[in-house]
């Protein structure tokens, strides 16, 4: 599965032979810096994302309402719900970000490779 912050729809091909998965349209979405983390756990799991997920991350995307977003504290990086008209500090178990200037990504998509 794919999921993707960015605005244009994206196609993807898998080659299970070459273990290559292609992406189209995805190159326009990431400027700036770029990065894989691991998702561990199940606070979004109903967005797909558990433990082993592969979440694509990068700076060069501007936050939308209900985007998650990374957040660096310290050296650990921890995902967020992005809800800038929010208050709370928690949409059920979610973690809610609500200032783009504490954002420092926005998970532009999730893979999950199953076997």
């Amino acid at each position: 599965m794919i999921t993707t912050a960015c605005s244009e729809p994206m196609k993807y091909t898998m080659s299970t032979r070459g273990q290559v998965l292609m992406i189209d349209g995805l190159a326009q979405c990431l400027a700036g810096t770029v990065f894989l983390l691991r998702g561990f756990g199940h606070r979004f799991h109903d967005l797909g994302i558990t433990d082993g997920t592969t979440l694509l991350c990068t700076n060069g995307i501007t936050p939308k309402d209900g985007d998650l977003v990374v957040r660096m504290c310290g050296e650990q990086p921890v995902l967020y719900l992005f809800r800038p008209n929010s208050s709370e500090e928690f949409e059920g178990l979610k973690r809610v970000l609500n200032d783009v200037r504490e954002v420092d990504a926005v998970v532009a998509c999730s893979f999950n490779f199953y076997q």
